[in-house]
């Protein structure tokens, strides 16, 4: 994550912090078969700061957070897209801005 990503609002970060993933992901739970076109965040709290700051390489710290942030399950989250994951990434570099709990630019 680059300085721009942390100072600007993320083009694809909707006013409500919803993101449309690019490339939508399949999967099944027991007979229920669903289709994830997009995820909602949330602001940052101290739950994804420990995980942040925990053991474990990078992705596997971005995965553990967005399951957290968004409520899915971390083996939804694995197949989403690299693409996607890095954009996401990029949303929640923007979320560790200080500024108002809306996650928009004071």
């Amino acid at each position: 994550m680059d300085a721009k990503a942390i100072n600007t609002r993320p083009s694809y970060l909707k006013p409500d912090n919803s993101y449309d993933l690019i490339y939508p992901v399949k999967y099944k739970v027991g007979e229920q078969e669903t289709l994830l076109e997009t995820l909602q965040l949330r602001r940052l709290t101290g739950v994804e700061r420990v995980i942040a700051s925990g053991e474990g390489n990078a992705a596997v710290r971005t995965h553990a957070m967005l399951a957290s942030v968004t409520g899915q399950m971390l083996i939804v989250i694995q197949k989403i897209d690299w693409v996607d994951l890095d954009r996401l990434d990029e949303c929640l570099g923007f979320f560790t801005e200080h500024g108002p709990a809306t996650g928009e630019s004071a």
